[in-house]
């Protein structure tokens, strides 16, 4: 899979089944990003998440994506010691192209596109391919976004006494309550508001860095209150939830739009985003929990290695703990492969301990 982040191709191998139980259980064997080459990544950046794009240039992109992800996955399997065995199934999420939440649109009508045609890899594989997955998504009434609580929901233990959150600091934050409800496990997820992407613009505008490392740039700077205010008053987070977005919405030119040409330290613009980043999960966390805000908050994501980032929420949320996904044996870094991988299984085995209504069974098959 790859995000809108740019940062590259994230692949995964694990071996999963179903216990005695019903209950889902994985093993990671590996995990991989792989680069995107110099052209690839200059073609992506130019068109990924813009209004508009030539129907030719659009095209040859899902063609140039899903030929790239196959060669990788190829390559990555060549280099494993297990290669006599080919693997029973892939499941791609693909690149995601544009990503249209309902609250963006003036009939309601959310929309997605993700590049990526799983025929690419079926056939430099010779194994089923599961793809598409956010269109079922879409097709189901739902928004597209997020789909990691299906993930969630399969990871957590029914025998809870307080709710587990599982944020994701991807471009947006995102993240899911599982609850034990009188013995029944129940879940409510949302996107809460930009996480990395803007802080990541602004490390690339001011610093000439990728990402603000480990949080130090935020960690020395002063927050802004006015420009604080501004973002916030934002109509995106008046808004009910559940919402989604994403960085259509959220760039740049949206934060140009909330400085009001007030002239701001570059240390002091990376703070008070972090900070937005911060307050903005607090406050659809208080809001969407049923009263019990204590319990556990597991982070993944490329945000989970910014420690100012986990310090301020820790701060924010005082009856929570909030540590790394790593805790429950998530690695942070790759939650999202195991997430598509596990979309995919459950695609494919169709278990009754979690029927359809409650994980849906999404995407399309290339064989």
């Amino acid at each position: 899979m790859s995000g809108t982040s740019l940062d590259g191709l994230d692949i995964g191998y694990y071996e999963l089944w179903w216990d005695e139980d019903g209950r889902f259980q994985f093993r990671q064997i590996d995990a991989v990003t792989v680069d995107y080459p110099a052209i690839l990544h200059r073609s992506l950046k130019a068109v990924t998440s813009k209004s508009q794009v030539d129907s030719a240039t659009f095209t040859l992109m899902n063609r140039r994506w899903s030929q790239f992800a196959a060669e990788e996955v190829e390559r990555f399997l060549k280099r494993q010691e297990h290669t006599e065995q080919k693997p029973d199934f892939v499941a791609s999420h693909g690149h995601t192209f544009f990503h249209l939440p309902s609250l963006a649109c003036d009939d309601n009508l959310a929309a997605t596109f993700q590049l990526g045609t799983g025929a690419f890899i079926a056939k430099k594989l010779n194994c089923p391919v599961i793809y598409d997955l956010r269109q079922d998504e879409i097709a189901g009434g739902r928004e597209g976004a997020p789909i990691a609580p299906y993930l969630d929901l399969l990871l957590t233990n029914p025998a809870i006494d307080h709710p587990v959150i599982y944020l994701n600091l991807g471009g947006i934050s995102n993240f899911t309550i599982v609850e034990n409800n009188d013995g029944k496990m129940t879940q409510k997820a949302t996107d809460c508001g930009p996480a990395n992407k803007l802080i990541d613009l602004g490390m690339e505008k001011h610093f000439g860095q990728p990402f603000d490392e480990d949080g130090e740039v935020a960690r020395n700077g002063t927050l802004d209150a006015e420009f604080l205010v501004e973002m916030k008053s934002d109509p995106f987070f008046a808004a009910d939830f559940p919402k989604s977005t994403g960085p259509e919405y959220f760039n740049w030119k949206w934060v140009v739009g909330k400085m009001n040409e007030r002239a701001l330290h570059p240390r002091d613009i990376i703070h008070t985003l972090a900070m937005l980043t911060v307050l903005s999960i607090r406050d659809a966390v208080l809001k969407m929990s049923t009263g019990d805000n204590r319990g556990k908050m597991y982070v993944s994501g490329g945000g989970a290695r910014n420690s100012f980032l986990l310090e301020k929420l820790n701060e924010s949320l005082p009856e929570i703990d909030v540590v790394k996904s790593d805790q429950i044996g998530v690695k942070s870094d790759d939650k999202e492969t195991l997430l598509i991988a596990a979309l995919g299984f459950v695609r494919l085995t169709e278990p009754e301990s979690f029927p359809e209504d409650v994980i849906p069974r999404l995407g399309s098959l290339a064989w």
